[in-house]
């Protein structure tokens, strides 16, 4: 027994994903351990939200002194989904990966994850067990037979 799932199925629910990653870290300033973010250092947070963190010809989307990681918006923006295939795709950020791989080593501000309490993760599985349940609906039907799956 196989469960086709297609490049079209991946790439609608990995971008999903990508919209409740951005959710989760902008709206409700949370990791990718699903929790708050670490307060930033009261220099920084001070001087963000005067406007003065950005570097020079940057301009400056976020002025809240609560982390968002969102000060240019350049890192957010950059996470997309890509090579897509009927086997899967990728979440991440082709033009500022560094920024990323910088926030996932710096106190609790990872971003992208594999945490499966993670809002996301749980939409996947959602998402999968849904498919799963078409496609052996579907494979009953044409087989006309007992469908069996052990745990």
């Amino acid at each position: 027994m196989s469960i086709k799932l297609t490049k079209s199925w991946w790439f609608a629910v990995l971008s999903e994903m990508t919209n409740k990653i951005k959710n989760r870290v902008q709206k409700k300033r949370r990791n990718a351990d699903n929790k708050k973010f670490n307060a930033y250092e009261r220099s920084y947070a001070e001087l963000k939200s005067k406007g003065k963190t950005r570097r020079k010809g940057e301009s400056q989307q976020s002025y809240s002194a609560r982390p968002d990681m969102t000060l240019t918006g350049i890192t957010m923006d950059s996470i997309q989904v890509s090579n897509v295939s009927n086997t899967g795709g990728y979440i991440g950020s082709l033009t500022n990966g560094n920024t990323i791989r910088h926030l996932e080593n710096h106190k609790n501000y990872s971003i992208l994850g594999t945490n499966p309490k993670a809002p996301e993760y749980q939409f996947f599985k959602d998402q999968f067990s849904k498919k799963m349940g078409k496609e052996l609906k579907l494979m009953a039907k044409k087989n006309s037979k007992t469908i069996v799956i052990k745990a």
